[in-house]
């Protein structure tokens, strides 16, 4: 093995085996931030999930003193910020079984167990930011909704007499569920919005393609300069 080490010589030499160095140092460096990225996210999920179901417990008592079409609104902001607690949860253990399965997929030396590997991992990742995304949207267009319902009250109060009521409250949570199960599953069924590759990290850009998401620029040059001309 000369042709490796170099020319043999008689004094003893010290080499440096990978025994010697500590390999686990940048892992566990490594490995820290998504376990504490774990930590914040547990956090995070359990106030929000304990504070809004305080909440909802407390609009469904005034609603079933009084009934009506705006706490209903408020009720259903308040459980799906609750969904978004419960979404959390999945984002916080992946982060947590992150680690373990990187070690797992490092010693695996079959290279298409790996890639099966990786492809279960990206439709489980798919999945989870759908189950994110859907009642975050579902929570910002229920403040779109209570926003315009007090806009008809204040504006209009006496065709929001007759516009309000059960019906209408019921019709409007449908339609935004709906939407909002559509818009939050949409890169699931959408192939093009998908990333190619997969790391093996459950990320929403690590799975989702960022300029697919964004609005085309090509227009602000020609734009820009309509309004110097103007």
């Amino acid at each position: 093995m000369s042709y490796l080490t170099g020319p043999v010589s008689a004094e003893p030499s010290v080499t440096m085996t990978p025994a010697c160095v500590d390999s686990n140092g940048p892992t566990a460096q490594t490995d820290v931030k998504p376990r504490m990225m774990g930590v914040i996210l547990t956090i995070a999920a359990c106030l929000i999930i304990s504070t809004n179901l305080l909440v909802a417990a407390a609009l469904l008592k005034l609603i079933l003193r009084k009934s009506s079409q705006s706490w209903c609104f408020v009720l259903n902001l308040a459980l799906a910020d609750a969904l978004v607690g419960v979404a959390i949860t999945g984002l916080a253990t992946e982060n947590f079984t992150y680690v373990t399965r990187s070690q797992h997929n490092h010693t695996t030396a079959d290279t298409l167990t790996n890639g099966t590997l990786l492809a279960k991992g990206k439709t489980r990742c798919l999945m989870q930011m759908a189950f994110v995304a859907s009642p975050c949207t579902a929570s910002i267009m229920s403040m779109l909704l209570i926003s315009l319902d007090r806009y008809a009250a204040i504006k209009m109060p006496l065709r929001y007499s007759l516009l309000s009521g059960k019906a209408t409250a019921v019709g409007s949570l449908l339609a935004l569920w709906i939407s909002s199960i559509v818009v939050g599953f949409l890169p699931v069924m959408v192939r093009q919005l998908q990333t190619e590759g997969y790391s093996g990290f459950c990320a929403f850009f690590s799975v989702i393609q960022e300029d697919r998401l964004q609005p085309p620029e090509a227009d602000l040059p020609s734009s820009r300069s309509r309004l110097q001309d103007g």
